[in-house]
């Protein structure tokens, strides 16, 4: 039935046979590009010519971290070199002072403030050391160590001067640390001249060693050292050595005529 269906069908006017239609597409497929290799491309990046801008920049940028580097270096052994000569200083003297305190030695040695005013026949009287740092921290330097100690004449120094250098007589003993046993203040202008008073037994020897760490150095401040007045000093640390120590400390006891070499005023 359904075959007799088919036959009438194509006898059909309106019958047309099936056609197949062919629809054509063009596409424009390009040339397969090699891959590069990865060696190869890293080595044609290489290859590029770079900045000179950027190396000159890069090699000043690196120099100076070098020169940074070499300064830190340089500051850091300098520092390292002021605390410990300023150490020694500390570990010398502590000793040094609890021994010739326990002794109280006779220190043969004279000072004049002029021809009739004399410290003589002295004796060692309560020498004191102290060391401070730069801060409270247990790495920091240490900043100074300061010495002192009385060197004690028998009775109070009688000392004269005329009037019209009282003014002046005030600063003299203030800078020597001399204390007097008069209140120069109260004493009233009397009509004769000159101008008496007696001046306290006690002579101060003071010593300070300052770490001047700008400049690699121990500054060496002594007052009444050698003979009255003050005088300034400074040292490489290499130079305070245990030898100018001893040399110190024998003249501080009066066992010696002259203190170190290092720490004498020169005349000019």
């Amino acid at each position: 039935m359904r075959q007799d269906f088919d036959n009438e069908l194509k006898q059909s006017v309106l019958y047309k046979e099936p056609q197949t239609a062919v629809v054509s597409l063009n596409f424009d497929i390009p040339d397969a590009v090699e891959a590069v290799p990865k060696k190869e491309f890293k080595e044609r990046k290489e290859a590029l010519p770079e900045s000179g801008l950027l190396a000159s920049l890069a090699l000043e940028a690196k120099q100076s971290q070098q020169n940074r580097q070499y300064l830190d270096q340089d500051r850091q052994t300098k520092n390292r070199n002021v605390h410990e000569a300023l150490d020694r200083v500390v570990k010398f003297f502590i000793p040094f002072i609890r021994h010739v305190n326990e002794v109280e030695p006779a220190v043969n040695r004279t000072y004049r403030l002029d021809a009739r005013s004399v410290y003589a026949n002295l004796k060692w009287q309560g020498a004191l050391v102290d060391s401070r740092k730069q801060n409270m921290t247990d790495t920091a330097l240490l900043n100074h160590v300061a010495f002192s100690v009385n060197q004690l004449a028998p009775e109070p120094v009688l000392f004269k001067r005329p009037w019209g250098q009282f003014d002046a007589l005030k600063k003299e003993l203030q800078l020597l640390k001399i204390q007097t046993l008069d209140d120069l203040d109260e004493i009233r202008r009397p009509k004769q001249e000159w101008l008496e008073t007696r001046l306290d037994p006690a002579l101060p020897v003071q010593i300070v060693f300052q770490g001047n760490y700008d400049l690699g150095k121990v500054d060496i401040l002594t007052r009444n050292l050698a003979d009255f007045g003050q005088a300034a000093f400074r040292l490489a640390p290499e130079e305070m050595s245990g030898a100018l120590l001893d040399e110190l400390g024998l003249f501080l006891i009066g066992r010696a005529d002259k203190p170190p070499v290092l720490l004498r005023v020169t005349d000019k």
